[in-house]
């Protein structure tokens, strides 16, 4: 045991734990930066995904309105005018409400764009 006292500990030398240590965290930056890459590949998958599905949800709805009113204009239903122009307006207010909101999570504002009224 008193032989270990008298042997220095090995410390690298100050310049090079200095480049260790910004090795090291390059290294880090490094990572992260194909982190973030990676989730904002997965990002754009699911907000493609969804927009498919809705966009799919949309004509399905505007289908099914463009039938009833179809269905109106032969005579095969009766509807009255009020209930028509709900329908026709309802369905429309929906649409653009719905294609704003995937606008919007498609193409997010960034940081800058927030003090410029938008």
């Amino acid at each position: 045991m008193g032989w270990t006292q008298n042997i220095p500990a090995a410390t690298p030398p100050k310049g090079a734990s200095k480049t260790a240590q910004e090795e090291a965290r390059e290294e880090v930056d490094h990572l992260l930066s194909l982190e973030r890459l990676k989730q904002a590949q997965q990002v754009t998958k699911l907000r493609g995904k969804y927009a498919k599905k809705i966009y799919c949800l949309v004509v399905a709805w505007l289908a099914i309105v463009l039938a009833i009113f179809v269905a109106c204009g032969f005579g095969w239903i009766a509807l009255a005018d009020s209930v028509l122009i709900a329908l026709i307006s309802g369905s429309t207010v929906q649409v653009i409400g719905l294609l704003v909101l995937v606008v919007r999570y498609l193409f997010p504002s960034t940081n800058n764009d927030q003090g410029q009224g938008t």
